[in-house]
C-alpha cells in the first residue's frame, strides 16, 4: 500500500496568502522526506530556496536547510513550505550565451576610468575599487522568526 504525504506551500513572490497554502503529494511517509524529495516534486518550475516551518521551542521559525540530504521538518505533523523563487528557470533550462568569435584583430582598449583619473588628480579615485561587501561561503543552517 502506497503512503502518500501532502506538502503545504506559498509563494511569497507570487502574493499567496500563507494561511491558504498550496499543496502537492510525495509517495513517501513523513518521516522520509528529504530536501531532495521537495526539490524533485515541486509542482512549480523555476528554481526555488525552500524554507521549511518548524517549531523551536515555543517559537515558530522558517528553517534552511543546507543538505539535499537532510530530513524535512515538519510543523503540527505537516510539512509546510515557504518557496522563495530565485528563477523562472530551471538550472537546466538556462542557456550560457554564446561568445561571438571575431575574425578581426583585437581592438585598442580605451582608458580606465583609474587611467583617466591619473590625468586629472582633482577626481580621486572615490567610485574606483568593490564597495559591495564580500558575502560568506559558510554552509550554516539559519532559523528565521515568523
Amino acid at each position: 500500500m502506497s503512503h502518500y504525504t501532502l506538502i503545504y506551500y506559498h509563494i511569497p513572490e507570487d502574493f499567496d496568502n500563507p494561511e491558504q497554502p498550496n499543496a502537492f503529494a510525495i509517495e513517501k511517509p513523513l518521516s522520509d522526506i528529504k530536501l531532495r524529495d521537495i526539490r524533485e516534486c515541486f509542482p512549480i518550475e523555476g528554481r526555488y530556496h525552500f524554507r521549511f516551518k518548524y517549531l523551536n521551542g515555543k517559537v515558530q521559525v522558517w528553517m534552511d536547510l543546507n543538505s539535499e540530504e537532510s530530513k524535512v521538518p515538519d510543523f503540527q505533523n505537516k510539512i509546510i513550505i515557504k518557496a522563495n523563487r530565485i528563477a523562472w528557470e530551471t538550472a537546466s533550462q538556462q542557456t550560457i550565451p554564446l561568445v561571438k568569435q571575431s575574425s578581426q584583430t583585437s581592438q585598442p582598449v580605451p582608458q580606465t576610468r583609474a587611467q583617466n583619473n591619473n590625468q586629472n588628480p582633482s577626481l580621486m579615485n572615490i567610485f574606483d575599487g568593490d564597495v559591495a561587501p564580500k558575502q560568506s561561503s559558510n554552509n550554516i543552517d539559519f532559523l528565521f522568526h515568523t
